[in-house]
């Protein structure tokens, strides 16, 4: 079963922030229940077809290096799909 989640992202008007890292952060008691998570962009609910980050079992998180990140707008990136 596959479960998935809309976020929308802190962001307004001209503020523009940047994603510098992704850490899975699974709940004690989940582990055997959590194979993957795949996270989207989205121009809107029904439009999330853009895997910004994945992750698998034995995986790990991922840092951007200096001086590197994802934008987070109202005009670029403002909502994502967390499945």
């Amino acid at each position: 079963t596959y479960y998935e989640e809309y976020f929308t992202l802190p962001v307004s008007g001209d503020e523009v922030f940047y994603i510098t890292k992704f850490e899975p952060i699974i709940q004690a008691g989940n582990e055997l229940k959590v194979h993957h998570m795949v996270l989207y962009y989205c121009n809107s609910q029904s439009s999330c077809n853009t895997a910004a980050y994945a992750w698998a079992i034995g995986g790990e998180g991922m840092t951007f290096p200096a001086n590197v990140g994802l934008e987070m707008s109202e005009n670029f990136l403002s909502s994502v799909k967390l499945q």
